[in-house]
């Protein structure tokens, strides 16, 4: 899973900009997120009335299961309740070269990266 709480417990991914405050870049299809009623562009303000500053991950980690989120779209103050589902949302993917490719492989790998393999 995403090492993000936010991103593999509540299918929300939120970024930290200027001026200081929490943004909702995605929203993971069927995730808590969506249906808590959040979309990209809302701020993320307040979790149970606690100001947030950077730490969005620890509160949601704290309080882990339901929470309320205060959060402005469009200028207005909004709230919704929001908890994990069990499921996990956005997922951390890496890739690695394999030890014994064939020569289909070394082939591919070239062409995506322009590097001998």
């Amino acid at each position: 899973p995403s090492p993000a709480y936010r991103e593999h417990a509540l299918g929300i991914k939120a970024e930290w900009g200027a001026p200081a405050r929490y943004l909702v870049t995605d929203i993971y299809p069927g995730s808590p997120g969506e249906k808590a009623g959040l979309f990209n562009g809302d701020e993320l303000i307040y979790i149970n009335n606690f100001r947030m500053d950077q730490n969005l991950n620890q509160w949601l980690e704290y309080f882990d299961g339901k929470v309320s989120i205060q959060y402005k779209r469009n200028g207005q103050l909004r709230e919704t309740d929001i908890w994990p589902d069990g499921k996990t949302w956005y997922k951390h993917y890496t890739v690695r070269k394999i030890s014994k490719p064939t020569a289909t492989q070394k082939k591919n790998y070239f062409q995506w990266t322009a590097q001998k393999f």
